[in-house]
Protein backbone atom coordinates (compact mmCIF):
# COMPACT_ATOMS: atom_id res chain seq x y z
CA UNK A 1 0.00 0.00 0.00
CA UNK A 2 1.45 3.37 -0.92
CA UNK A 3 1.86 6.12 1.63
CA UNK A 4 -1.07 8.26 0.51
CA UNK A 5 -3.45 5.32 0.74
CA UNK A 6 -2.10 4.41 4.17
CA UNK A 7 -2.91 7.89 5.44
CA UNK A 8 -6.35 7.96 3.83
CA UNK A 9 -7.23 4.65 5.44
CA UNK A 10 -5.97 5.76 8.84
CA UNK A 11 -3.24 3.11 8.87
CA UNK A 12 -0.59 5.77 9.33
CA UNK A 13 -0.94 8.19 12.25
CA UNK A 14 0.60 11.63 11.91
CA UNK A 15 2.64 12.52 14.97
CA UNK A 16 1.24 16.06 15.10
CA UNK A 17 -2.45 15.22 14.97
CA UNK A 18 -2.89 14.14 18.61
CA UNK A 19 -5.25 11.45 17.40
CA UNK A 20 -7.55 14.05 15.84
CA UNK A 21 -9.21 13.35 12.53
CA UNK A 22 -7.06 14.41 9.60
CA UNK A 23 -8.70 17.12 7.50
CA UNK A 24 -8.08 16.32 3.86
CA UNK A 25 -7.87 19.99 2.88
CA UNK A 26 -4.53 19.97 1.10
CA UNK A 27 -2.49 20.73 4.23
CA UNK A 28 1.11 19.77 3.50
CA UNK A 29 2.38 16.63 5.19
CA UNK A 30 6.12 16.02 5.42
CA UNK A 31 7.33 12.42 5.40
CA UNK A 32 10.79 11.01 6.08
CA UNK A 33 11.35 8.10 3.72
CA UNK A 34 14.19 5.93 2.51
CA UNK A 35 17.85 7.02 2.77
CA UNK A 36 16.82 10.15 4.65
CA UNK A 37 14.79 11.42 1.69
CA UNK A 38 12.24 14.07 2.58
CA UNK A 39 9.03 14.23 0.57
CA UNK A 40 5.96 16.39 0.95
CA UNK A 41 2.47 15.05 0.40
CA UNK A 42 -0.81 16.89 -0.14
CA UNK A 43 -4.14 15.07 0.23
CA UNK A 44 -7.23 16.94 -0.94
CA UNK A 45 -10.86 15.83 -0.92
CA UNK A 46 -12.19 17.25 -4.19
CA UNK A 47 -15.35 18.46 -2.42
CA UNK A 48 -13.24 21.33 -1.10
CA UNK A 49 -12.24 22.57 -4.56
CA UNK A 50 -14.07 24.82 -7.02
CA UNK A 51 -15.36 22.76 -9.92
CA UNK A 52 -14.66 24.56 -13.19
CA UNK A 53 -17.77 23.01 -14.74
CA UNK A 54 -20.31 24.10 -12.14
CA UNK A 55 -18.94 27.26 -10.50
CA UNK A 56 -21.02 30.42 -10.79
CA UNK A 57 -19.51 32.95 -13.20
CA UNK A 58 -18.88 35.49 -10.43
CA UNK A 59 -17.11 32.90 -8.27
CA UNK A 60 -14.82 31.68 -11.02
CA UNK A 61 -14.20 35.20 -12.30
CA UNK A 62 -13.26 36.42 -8.82
CA UNK A 63 -10.88 33.51 -8.30
CA UNK A 64 -9.14 34.00 -11.65
CA UNK A 65 -8.84 37.75 -11.03
CA UNK A 66 -6.89 37.17 -7.82
CA UNK A 67 -4.06 35.51 -9.75
CA UNK A 68 -4.48 37.18 -13.14
CA UNK A 69 -6.60 40.38 -13.03
CA UNK A 70 -6.70 40.68 -16.82
CA UNK A 71 -8.22 37.21 -17.23
CA UNK A 72 -11.20 37.45 -14.87
CA UNK A 73 -13.60 38.64 -17.57
CA UNK A 74 -16.75 36.82 -18.61
CA UNK A 75 -15.22 35.76 -21.95
CA UNK A 76 -12.40 33.86 -20.23
CA UNK A 77 -14.74 32.40 -17.61
CA UNK A 78 -17.10 31.14 -20.32
CA UNK A 79 -14.22 29.54 -22.23
CA UNK A 80 -12.90 27.82 -19.11
CA UNK A 81 -16.33 26.40 -18.27
CA UNK A 82 -16.92 25.25 -21.84
CA UNK A 83 -13.59 23.42 -21.98
CA UNK A 84 -14.08 21.94 -18.51
CA UNK A 85 -17.42 20.48 -19.56
CA UNK A 86 -16.09 19.10 -22.84
CA UNK A 87 -14.72 15.90 -21.34
CA UNK A 88 -11.45 16.29 -23.25
CA UNK A 89 -9.24 16.94 -20.22
CA UNK A 90 -8.17 14.96 -17.17
CA UNK A 91 -7.28 17.82 -14.83
CA UNK A 92 -8.22 21.41 -14.04
CA UNK A 93 -4.70 22.57 -14.86
CA UNK A 94 -4.99 21.24 -18.41
CA UNK A 95 -8.30 23.08 -18.86
CA UNK A 96 -6.89 26.40 -17.64
CA UNK A 97 -3.87 26.21 -19.95
CA UNK A 98 -6.09 25.31 -22.91
CA UNK A 99 -8.24 28.33 -22.09
CA UNK A 100 -5.23 30.57 -22.66
CA UNK A 101 -4.03 31.30 -19.13
CA UNK A 102 -0.27 31.34 -18.69
CA UNK A 103 1.26 28.31 -17.01
CA UNK A 104 2.15 30.07 -13.75
CA UNK A 105 -1.40 31.36 -13.30
CA UNK A 106 -2.84 27.98 -14.28
CA UNK A 107 -0.62 26.22 -11.74
CA UNK A 108 -1.83 28.48 -8.93
CA UNK A 109 -5.48 28.15 -9.90
CA UNK A 110 -5.17 24.37 -10.33
CA UNK A 111 -4.43 24.12 -6.61
CA UNK A 112 -7.92 25.41 -5.84
CA UNK A 113 -9.95 23.90 -8.69
CA UNK A 114 -11.08 20.57 -10.10
CA UNK A 115 -13.17 19.01 -12.85
CA UNK A 116 -14.11 16.00 -10.74
CA UNK A 117 -16.44 17.54 -8.16
CA UNK A 118 -20.15 16.98 -7.62
CA UNK A 119 -21.62 20.47 -7.72
CA UNK A 120 -21.10 24.18 -7.22
CA UNK A 121 -21.02 24.26 -3.41
CA UNK A 122 -17.91 23.58 -1.34
CA UNK A 123 -17.47 21.43 1.75
CA UNK A 124 -15.96 23.94 4.18
CA UNK A 125 -14.33 21.24 6.32
CA UNK A 126 -12.06 20.22 3.43
CA UNK A 127 -11.71 23.56 1.62
CA UNK A 128 -8.04 24.67 1.66
CA UNK A 129 -7.47 27.56 4.11
CA UNK A 130 -5.89 29.57 1.29
CA UNK A 131 -9.00 29.21 -0.85
CA UNK A 132 -11.26 30.13 2.06
CA UNK A 133 -9.20 33.28 2.57
CA UNK A 134 -9.40 34.24 -1.11
CA UNK A 135 -13.16 33.72 -1.17
CA UNK A 136 -13.74 35.64 2.06
CA UNK A 137 -11.92 38.66 0.60
CA UNK A 138 -13.82 38.50 -2.67
CA UNK A 139 -17.02 39.90 -1.19
CA UNK A 140 -19.07 36.93 -2.41
CA UNK A 141 -22.01 35.67 -0.37
CA UNK A 142 -20.62 32.73 1.61
CA UNK A 143 -24.10 31.26 1.95
CA UNK A 144 -23.93 30.49 -1.75
CA UNK A 145 -20.39 29.09 -1.60
CA UNK A 146 -20.55 26.41 1.09
CA UNK A 147 -23.01 23.75 2.14
CA UNK A 148 -21.75 20.50 0.64
CA UNK A 149 -20.28 17.63 2.62
CA UNK A 150 -16.89 15.97 2.06
CA UNK A 151 -16.93 13.28 -0.60
CA UNK A 152 -14.87 10.91 1.57
CA UNK A 153 -14.31 9.06 -1.67
CA UNK A 154 -12.40 11.14 -4.20
CA UNK A 155 -8.96 12.55 -3.41
CA UNK A 156 -6.32 14.48 -5.29
CA UNK A 157 -2.83 13.45 -4.21
CA UNK A 158 0.20 15.63 -4.91
CA UNK A 159 3.73 14.46 -4.22
CA UNK A 160 6.61 16.90 -4.26
CA UNK A 161 10.00 17.69 -2.75
CA UNK A 162 10.76 20.71 -0.63
CA UNK A 163 13.94 22.23 -2.04
CA UNK A 164 15.99 25.34 -1.34
CA UNK A 165 14.11 27.02 -4.22
CA UNK A 166 10.66 26.16 -2.89
CA UNK A 167 8.28 23.35 -3.73
CA UNK A 168 8.43 21.50 -7.02
CA UNK A 169 5.63 19.11 -7.87
CA UNK A 170 6.62 15.77 -9.36
CA UNK A 171 3.38 13.86 -9.40
CA UNK A 172 -0.36 14.51 -9.29
CA UNK A 173 -2.91 11.72 -9.04
CA UNK A 174 -6.62 11.39 -8.48
CA UNK A 175 -7.84 8.38 -6.51
CA UNK A 176 -11.34 7.07 -5.98
CA UNK A 177 -11.80 5.20 -2.70
CA UNK A 178 -14.60 2.73 -2.04
CA UNK A 179 -14.32 1.80 1.67
CA UNK A 180 -17.22 -0.64 1.33
CA UNK A 181 -15.13 -2.91 -0.85
CA UNK A 182 -12.17 -3.97 1.28
CA UNK A 183 -11.44 -0.97 0.45
CA UNK A 184 -10.62 -0.56 -3.23
CA UNK A 185 -8.72 2.35 -4.73
CA UNK A 186 -9.14 3.28 -8.38
CA UNK A 187 -6.61 5.60 -9.97
CA UNK A 188 -8.49 8.02 -12.22
CA UNK A 189 -5.39 9.75 -13.55
CA UNK A 190 -1.73 10.29 -12.80
CA UNK A 191 0.59 12.94 -14.20
CA UNK A 192 4.32 13.28 -13.76
CA UNK A 193 5.94 16.50 -14.81
CA UNK A 194 8.47 16.08 -17.66
CA UNK A 195 11.35 17.46 -15.61
CA UNK A 196 10.93 14.91 -12.80
CA UNK A 197 14.34 13.31 -12.85
CA UNK A 198 17.14 12.33 -10.53
CA UNK A 199 16.31 12.86 -6.88
CA UNK A 200 12.80 14.07 -7.67
CA UNK A 201 11.90 11.00 -9.66
CA UNK A 202 13.40 8.73 -7.01
CA UNK A 203 11.40 10.42 -4.27
CA UNK A 204 8.16 10.12 -6.24
CA UNK A 205 8.75 6.43 -6.93
CA UNK A 206 9.66 5.87 -3.30
CA UNK A 207 6.53 7.62 -2.11
CA UNK A 208 4.13 5.64 -4.29
CA UNK A 209 5.75 2.33 -3.43
CA UNK A 210 6.57 2.88 0.24
CA UNK A 211 5.29 0.74 3.05
CA UNK A 212 3.84 2.69 5.96
CA UNK A 213 6.09 0.83 8.39
CA UNK A 214 8.92 2.95 9.75
CA UNK A 215 7.73 6.09 7.99
CA UNK A 216 7.58 9.28 10.05
CA UNK A 217 5.08 11.91 8.90
CA UNK A 218 3.81 15.19 10.31
CA UNK A 219 2.12 18.35 9.13
CA UNK A 220 4.62 20.75 7.61
CA UNK A 221 5.41 23.68 9.87
CA UNK A 222 4.24 22.01 13.09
Amino acid sequence: MDLAKAILLGNLTLSATDDQRIAFDGTLIRCQLFDGALSVLSLQDVAGLIDLRFAADEVLGSLISVFSPQDGDLKTVSKVKQLAASGRFISAGDVLIAAGLDRKTADWLAGFTTIHGRGSRLARAVTPPGLQDVLSRSGLNEANLYGAGPSNALYRVEVFLKTARGRETYGISLFSLDPSKTPIFRKIFEKRLPHAAGQGSKAFDGMTGASSRGVSCRYLGR
